[in-house]
């Protein structure tokens, strides 16, 4: 079953629990983007895609201070 299918028999359920024309609800539906308001999984894939990033964001941070803290006498890859 497709997302659109799916998506058409809750227009249709609202539309028929308010007593409006299903073609009214389907057309404000899409206008005023609900089914991206009711995607609850794709926001937490989202939270959680958001947080990993922030996680290696801050670890980056961290290691640009600590290479940063290295002087050129400690750097020993240049005896190589």
């Amino acid at each position: 079953m497709s997302e659109e299918y799916l998506l058409d028999d809750y227009v249709r359920a609202f539309a028929d629990h308010i007593n409006c024309e299903p073609e009214l609800v389907q057309e404000l539906y899409f206008k005023h983007k609900v089914s991206l308001s009711l995607d609850n999984e794709r926001k937490a894939s989202v939270k959680l895609e958001l947080s990993a990033l922030q996680t290696a964001s801050n670890n980056l941070d961290r290691a640009v201070k600590a290479l940063d803290g290295i002087s050129s006498y400690d750097d020993h890859s240049n005896e190589l």
